[in-house]
């Protein structure tokens, strides 16, 4: 299961950028979408995906960013941090 945050960023456009929007979240205040348990999660690990950008003025539009899992300590479910424009799952066929 994925837990979305909503955030005021436009538009991640590079590793640095997902990690502020990291850095923006308290942990304290999620809650947890399997127990509801409010504000018991840990940082648990990360893995790489690919996200497709829309920026040609750079000339890269497909960049690599590590998404960070948070663990419910109570019920023990692992839960992506994703900005809500990120679309898990979505593969572009060419």
């Amino acid at each position: 299961m994925m837990l979305k945050i909503t955030n005021d960023f436009n538009m991640i456009l590079n590793e640095n950028d997902y990690q502020a929007f990291v850095a923006s979240i308290d942990l304290l205040s999620l809650h947890c979408p399997v127990c509801s348990v409010v504000g018991l999660f840990i940082l648990y690990g990360h893995y790489k995906i690919f996200v497709i950008i829309d920026d040609i003025t750079s000339g890269d539009c497909n960049i690599e960013i590590p998404v960070q899992h948070i663990q419910c300590t109570q019920c023990k479910s692992t839960h992506a941090l994703l900005p809500t424009n990120f679309v898990p799952y979505a593969h572009i066929i060419r």
